[in-house]
């Protein structure tokens, strides 16, 4: 009885259905309307970490998301799925502010480059059926060198990105980005392959755009470093000037009161102020 009793959303009052309730760290539940005006991005786990005031400033984040995906995201790049059958846009890329989106959602959070922790594919497998069978014909053991020949190319063409082993079969392929400093989100998972039965055409096209992702992320979070560390030399520069502008005043402003008190003359305050000045 207890399983379906009836929960109450916290935020709104509504029924907060058994599938599609998010239950919140204080043990009150969200329903799956308010649910859905969160990030896409936020699993069952982020929830749980959240109370009603973090669900409160989250949904005005992600408002104000929207908002700017709307009317100032500025696509100059797109990578896209290398399915056999069809192809499917999986990431939109502005230079122009350093901002990335995740296009298999409808309503995507904006992401700065620095905001991108560590990447990595993600393999859903399952032991292959025929594997299962004790009896192993001469057609059974070509099959068994092709895929091991196939996992060998595979591991020397992408060393930085798993491998299925030959006695599995992968049934999804996800990359995942973990984001840093944008909590409560804690990851984001783009699909580079979602066949239902995928062909091999389709796995090789799935590590080739995890490639793609990898290669993008690691340049633009370099390039963020590189803009990081020539901003940080040019405040550093910068300070000295700044210190040397201060020691300035204060010895104008030191001179002006040996002139008030009489101990300067005019002339020997204008020469001392020229010589501070540089002039």
């Amino acid at each position: 009885m207890g399983l379906f009793s009836k929960k109450e959303c916290v935020r709104c009052g509504k029924k907060a259905g058994l599938l599609t309730r998010k239950k919140l760290a204080d043990g009150d539940y969200l329903c799956g309307d308010c649910a859905d005006l969160c990030s896409p991005e936020l699993t069952s786990d982020d929830f749980r970490n959240m109370t009603l005031d973090d669900v409160e400033e989250h949904i005005e984040e992600v408002e104000e998301d929207e908002d700017r995906y709307e009317n100032e995201f500025h696509r100059t790049r797109t990578i896209r799925t290398q399915m056999v059958l069809k192809n499917h846009d999986i990431v939109y890329v502005d230079d122009t502010h350093g901002w990335w989106v995740n296009a298999t959602r409808q309503h995507p959070d904006v992401f700065t480059f620095s905001q991108a922790g560590d990447c990595h594919l993600d393999l859903d497998t399952t032991l292959r059926s025929d594997d299962n069978d004790d009896d192993h014909d001469h057609e059974d053991f070509l099959e068994d060198m092709f895929r091991g020949a196939a996992f060998m190319q595979m591991r020397m063409q992408y060393p930085e990105l798993p491998v299925c082993p030959p006695n599995e079969e992968i049934q999804k392929m996800e990359f995942v980005i973990y984001i840093n400093d944008r909590a409560p989100i804690t990851e984001v998972r783009i699909p580079v392959m979602d066949a239902i039965i995928p062909s091999q055409g389709d796995i090789e096209g799935g590590y080739e755009c995890a490639y793609q992702l990898l290669n993008l992320f690691r340049s633009m979070k370099q390039k963020h470093a590189d803009y990081e560390q020539a901003a940080a030399s040019q405040t550093k520069a910068a300070q000295p000037a700044q210190a040397a502008g201060g020691d300035m005043t204060e010895q104008l402003m030191n001179l002006k009161k040996l002139l008030d008190a009489g101990i300067l003359t005019q002339d020997e305050f204008n020469a001392k102020k020229k010589q501070i000045l540089g002039l």
